[in-house]
């Protein structure tokens, strides 16, 4: 795609298959914690917090691919296409070295990371479980995110929704077998929805792999490229990509550490905020799609220079992206029991769930418009903005958290409402820069 139309309908266009594929990945989890609850408390505490772990040790690499995406964008803008495929090739190579240094990390320090966030010797041993066999996917799940980043950044996304679909129905069915040990399978339980994610990447990226190599029709970005690695351009995307990383690092350890202050409060606490943070993830969908979205078209635009073009579409990305958030989260204001019951059979952790995901379903529609402006300062390029950004917001939501939760003993809806100080914040400050800076003149 060398040019993008300035319409809702080209905004649907891009965005509706990354939705698509994040409503899969919602199901996913949403099937998976719907398993675990099955089996009881400490189980589903144990596959979130390590879950939890895990993503708080991937994350910064999706900073990678947000980086090699708004790179892609950009040069694919200038018709650049040489560029675009050698981009992918390095962002691959980066992906490799990565993973290895974050297998490491957990092979290595696997039981300090888990004793730091929890005294509870059961939910460390079964955490532990978990995270043993979950690492095992970390090279699969890299990869992706760099192919991805790939179809993101030419506006090409119908295949990202085959990709999720298959992660998705493998991760299911193997959930299925190796949680409860059906069709001749062991009951593994924990450990086995830890395996059973980890085999779904696998199985994705091959699939993934194979595309790109026999499937692609239009090979223009990849004639005459090189396949050696180019430190170059590895330098490039890792100066882009750093303030990203740093940025979804930030963000995801904020994540993480909400969690284990919560696990302090005992283990209802914890276990009504598990099925709230998978209830999270229908946010995503609406989130994720047009976050993608916003880096594409603003530094699409920003490359030709259409200025007018890229303050038009951060509007248009924003009335669309809130349309939908209100259209797919109605479900946890007005009938939050019938939702909640799709997860666990408790109810009077349904009771005490139900009326915080009132108050946090206004949260979500926030989300998306704070982070359709706070992605449109990353696709102008300027990721070191994006990072102060998340760093001033973050340090006011987990001060906040530390009070609430420590100093002034406060209930869990309270602690939820942090939500909105925080998406608040992001919503400010982006405003802010685009107000205060001369965002114009800012290249990559």
């Amino acid at each position: 795609m060398s040019q993008l139309e300035l319409s809702y309908k080209s905004i649907f266009k891009l965005t509706m298959p990354i939705m698509l594929g994040g409503f899969i990945q919602f199901l996913l989890t949403f099937i998976d914690t719907a398993f675990l609850g099955r089996i009881g408390e400490t189980a589903l505490n144990a596959a979130g917090n390590g879950g939890l772990l895990y993503m708080t040790a991937i994350i910064g690499c999706q900073g990678i691919s947000e980086g090699v995406q708004i790179l892609i964008a950009r040069r694919n803008a200038q018709k650049e296409y040489q560029q675009v495929g050698t981009l992918l090739i390095q962002s691959l190579y980066i992906a490799l070295a990565m993973s290895a240094g974050i297998y490491l990390l957990f092979y290595a320090g696997k039981t300090l990371l888990i004793q730091v966030t929890t005294e509870n010797v059961t939910l460390q041993q079964e955490m532990g479980n978990f995270i043993s066999y979950r690492a095992l996917g970390t090279i699969f799940a890299l990869a992706q995110l760099a192919i991805n980043a790939y179809f993101m950044g030419i506006g090409s996304t119908r295949i990202l929704i085959v990709f999720s679909a298959i992660t998705a129905v493998a991760n299911i069915g193997l959930d299925y077998v190796l949680i409860f040990g059906e069709l001749g399978f062991p009951r593994m339980e924990v450990a086995g929805a830890g395996l059973a994610s980890a085999l779904a990447e696998a199985i994705s990226f091959i699939f993934a792999l194979a595309y790109m190599v026999y499937g692609l029709k239009d090979k223009i970005h990849f004639k005459n490229i090189s396949l050696k690695p180019d430190f170059t351009r590895v330098k490039k995307i890792i100066t882009l990509s750093a303030p990203l990383m740093g940025q979804r690092l930030l963000s995801m350890s904020a994540w993480t550490i909400f969690f284990f202050i919560i696990e302090k409060m005992g283990s209802h606490d914890l276990a009504i905020s598990q099925l709230i943070r998978s209830l999270y993830f229908l946010t995503f969908i609406p989130v994720m799609g047009f976050s993608i979205c916003t880096r594409t078209f603003t530094s699409h635009f920003a490359g030709i220079k259409a200025y007018k073009s890229v303050v038009t579409s951060i509007r248009k990305i924003m009335i669309a992206g809130t349309v939908c958030t209100v259209l797919l989260v109605h479900g946890y204001f007005f009938y939050p029991e019938l939702v909640l019951r799709l997860l666990t059979d408790d109810l009077s952790l349904i009771a005490d769930t139900a009326e915080i995901l009132k108050v946090v379903s206004f949260s979500m529609v926030l989300f998306t418009i704070s982070n359709v402006l706070f992605n449109a300062v990353g696709g102008i390029g300027d990721t070191r903005a994006t990072f102060i950004i998340e760093t001033l917001s973050i340090i006011g939501y987990l001060a906040m958290a530390y009070y609430l939760t420590i100093i002034a003993d406060a209930p869990i809806l309270h602690i939820w409402c942090l939500e909105f100080l925080y998406f608040g914040s992001l919503a400010i400050y982006s405003l802010a820069y685009f107000k205060l800076f001369n965002w114009k003149k800012f290249d990559i």
